[in-house]
């Protein structure tokens, strides 16, 4: 027979284990709560990331700062900051010379969305920080590529160079026309491969000023940077780059503006316009163009419809000619006296 005070040791025991057991079930859920709330604090909003392009030939080495924090040293001229993550809003970007006299060669600010990726060049020249540089922004919201093509777009970075185009060196077929210092192009699609594209001056028909070897990679997205050359008997160099894809709606549809102004987002019908536009020249065709025709561009289809006009016109002029010889004929019977 159990003693009293063995039953009771015995139902004290049974309790802690109770307690102790309900402890451990309500705090399961305590601690899955926070992993949850840990969960939610790792799933951060879309960023957007930058890439910086020291277009300066004469200019210095730089150390890159952005926000004020130093990120790279002694990034030489021609050479491409690769993206840096920053979170969506207004940042500041600064390229310094490392070394003494010193000097800036970049001060902006530019304003980020979600999602986005830009570029954002020093161009111009230092002339030992007697000279004018210029900051150059641009969208880089390439959509997604099919494996067996490519997107290709044309950046031109050259401060005081002419309009520049791009032809293919095999055909002379226009790839990019016209292209203005400042401007990306909007990306073309075109089968993967190797391609050898002319750089011109003024037009299909100028000067050929650089020659380019560019490797186009299936689903991938590329940039040719159009940048000041070192050489003085050089007026550009190009610079090959990886821009990166994704949805066309995710995308942000707003090209940045240097030192930090944004676009205007008035509901002036005209600007609207301006807006659709800018967004358009950074947007990725959606049908690849045909690279073994000189036809690449809209010149010819142009050239075609005016031949078609000519040809109705000629066509117009015939018929009044045979209206006018009925006519003639018609008069002629009806003057004619009967015998």
């Amino acid at each position: 027979m159990v003693s009293a005070r063995k039953r009771s040791t015995q139902v004290l025991a049974i309790t802690l284990l109770l307690v102790a057991v309900g402890g451990l079930v309500v705090v399961g859920p305590t601690l899955a709560q926070e992993d949850d709330d840990e969960a939610d604090e790792d799933e951060e909003e879309p960023g957007s990331q930058v890439r910086l392009v020291h277009a300066v030939p004469d200019g210095p080495a730089v150390d890159v700062y952005i926000d004020g924090e130093r990120v790279l040293q002694e990034v030489d001229p021609g050479e491409v900051i690769d993206y840096q993550e920053v979170e969506p809003g207004n940042h500041s970007f600064v390229l310094v010379a490392a070394e003494e006299p010193g000097g800036v060669v970049l001060d902006t600010r530019v304003e980020t969305e979600e999602r986005g990726n830009y570029t954002v060049a020093a161009t111009g020249q230092f002339e030992g920080g007697d000279g004018e540089t210029e900051p150059v922004a641009l969208l880089d919201n390439a959509t997604e590529v099919q494996s067996e093509f490519a997107a290709v777009r044309l950046g031109h970075l050259v401060r005081g160079a002419p309009d520049v185009t791009v032809t293919l060196n095999a055909t002379g077929g226009v790839v990019f026309e016209q292209v203005t210092f400042g401007e990306a192009t909007q990306y073309k699609t075109i089968p993967e491969g190797e391609y050898t594209l002319d750089i011109r001056a003024d037009g299909a028909d100028g000067d050929v000023i650089a020659t380019v070897d560019a490797d186009l990679a299936g689903g991938e997205a590329t940039s040719l940077l159009a940048v000041g050359a070192e050489d003085e008997n050089e007026t550009l160099q190009v610079l090959q780059q990886t821009d990166p894809t994704g949805p066309e709606e995710l995308s942000p549809d707003i090209v940045p503006q240097p030192n930090g102004d944004e676009a205007d987002d008035t509901d002036d019908e005209e600007t609207a316009e301006d807006e659709t536009d800018e967004t358009v020249e950074n947007e990725t065709e959606d049908e690849p163009i045909d690279i073994n025709e000189t036809d690449v561009t809209e010149e010819v289809t142009e050239e075609t419809g005016e031949a078609e006009d000519e040809a109705d016109e000629e066509t117009d002029d015939e018929d009044d000619e045979a209206a006018e010889d009925e006519a003639d004929e018609e008069d002629t019977e009806t003057a004619t006296p009967e015998a």
